[in-house]
């Protein structure tokens, strides 16, 4: 199911998508265990999704409990792409209630959040508006009173987000990095390097660049 919804941020407005959500609606029973990663997968996929859509809504209703009840431990790219698959659905009355299941995932992992997610999350929470999103930004005070002090603070520049394009934001799946663009979807590889044909930008799980290339192996240095 998380897989499912995933890939259908790729696709505009139209009478499958809705049929598709109808479906895999239908398929997320009360007794199904979803990990942090799969919800994050899940709702990432309403992205394109408007406040309108009773499809979407239906969707998220269904997924309300599941949230509520995970065991697992948010991390800040998880929560990454919840708010973005929420951000334009921002009007509709479910919203409010997932922010209010998402309020203690979101607290726990602020504390290892690095300071890019915070200004994203600030922004993201912004955006969406609602009394309860309102009331959520609260809890990113003590930590945008440190960004001001020191707004190099540590994380921004070595975590995994840092020096990406406009727009792209690093995401895990298991042990490995990923990239996401609202428009241009997911890749594997770093994005914003420009290197010689055969080689590929990647990152390791402390944020630092290597290279790839499938017949002269991997190494720190930029191959010119």
């Amino acid at each position: 199911i998380a897989n499912i919804l995933y890939g259908l941020q790729a696709f505009d407005d139209c009478v499958e998508l809705r049929r598709a959500l109808s479906t895999v609606r239908r398929g997320i029973a009360a007794d199904l265990e979803f990990r942090a990663h799969e919800l994050a997968m899940s709702i990432m996929g309403l992205a394109r999704c408007k406040e309108d859509w009773s499809e979407a809504i239906a969707v998220l209703e269904a997924l309300l409990p599941h949230i509520s009840r995970c065991t697992e431990p948010f991390e800040d790219n998880h929560l990454h792409m919840i708010f973005t698959g929420l951000r334009d659905l921002g009007g509709c009355s479910i919203i409010g209630s997932v922010i209010i299941a998402l309020e203690p995932h979101f607290v726990k992992a602020l504390p290892s959040s690095t300071p890019r997610k915070i200004l994203f999350f600030r922004d993201m929470l912004r955006s969406i508006g609602t009394a309860e999103a309102k009331e959520l930004l609260k809890a990113l005070r003590p930590y945008e009173r440190k960004l001001m002090v020191n707004p190099r603070a540590p994380g921004v520049s070595t975590g995994p987000d840092f020096d990406l394009p406009e727009g792209w934001s690093a995401h895990r799946h298991g042990d490995r990095l990923y990239y996401y663009h609202a428009e241009h979807g997911s890749r594997w590889s770093k994005p914003g390097v420009v290197l010689p044909e055969g080689w590929v930008a990647h990152a390791d799980d402390r944020g630092r660049t290597f290279y790839h290339h499938p017949e002269h192996g991997s190494t720190w240095e930029m191959p010119t």
